[in-house]
């Protein structure tokens, strides 16, 4: 388990920003950059000049910490240290150093990250068992809560065709979260009778003056789903950063 008592420290992230526990106690640690990895690491690359600095703070792994600005959302998401510090093989001489972490959940379960692309993008593929094979979705898909992906669908119709309901298992080839084996929770469909295209069931021509305020409206398809395989201590879902984190004085 985690440590009882733990070092809050925080971080902010980029060019000419600080590490640091306290800032009216202990001296701010320089960092050049943090990357997300593997949907659910995060390197933080501290300046060479650091290390003396960074050594006083105490950290260890199974430390928990906070970073101001970190690649992820919400703000506040705390995480926990996986390696201290190890060199930068690419770096400067003399190296700089790297403290590796991952995020946690409001309950320290495992956290898992959904990228950018897959959130703020247009095209995700589901790979459903029968004739279906691949279907390509052209909408994105978003964080729900703690623990569930919201995938959104174009029509409704669409996923009437995937035969999703409660309990469905589905992969996705993406691995949102680094994950591809999922498990629906909910589906959702609304005004389906007035969508040209799933009255048509998404095939044959439909009325060439339709209204096009009738197309099924962005965010009302959707289906809630979870991973399927959960670590014993859980799971936490959060998105890659694509706003401009909180500032919270700490720059």
């Amino acid at each position: 388990g985690l440590p009882t008592t733990l070092p809050r420290a925080r971080a902010a992230i980029g060019p000419g920003r600080m590490m640091f526990p306290n800032p009216d106690e202990v001296p701010r640690v320089p960092v050049v950059r943090a990357v997300l990895r593997e949907s659910k690491f995060v390197d933080i690359e501290l300046r060479p000049q650091a290390a003396e600095i960074f050594e006083r703070l105490g950290v260890r792994p199974g430390d928990v910490v906070q970073l101001s600005e970190a690649p992820v959302e919400p703000d506040g998401v705390p995480f926990v240290v996986e390696q201290a510090v190890r060199p930068v093989t690419r770096g400067p001489n003399p190296a700089g150093l790297i403290v590796t972490v991952r995020p946690l959940g409001p309950c320290y379960e495992e956290g898992r990250v959904c990228m950018r692309g897959l959130l703020t993008g247009s095209k995700y593929t589901i790979v459903a068992g029968g004739r279906v094979g691949e279907f390509t979705v052209h909408r994105n898909i978003t964080v729900e809560g703690v623990g569930a992906l919201k995938l959104h669908f174009a029509h409704g119709s669409q996923m009437h065709k995937l035969q999703l309901a409660k309990g469905s298992a589905i992969k996705i080839k993406e691995r949102p979260c680094g994950t591809e084996e999922w498990t629906v929770l909910e589906v959702h469909t609304e005004n389906l009778d007035r969508c040209p295209n799933c009255r048509t069931g998404l095939s044959g021509p439909r009325a060439k003056d339709f209204n096009a305020s009738d197309l099924c409206a962005p965010g009302t398809q959707w289906a809630l789903v979870h991973p399927t395989r959960v670590p014993p201590q859980g799971v936490a879902l959060f998105s890659e950063r694509t706003s401009a984190p909180t500032k919270n004085g700490s720059g």
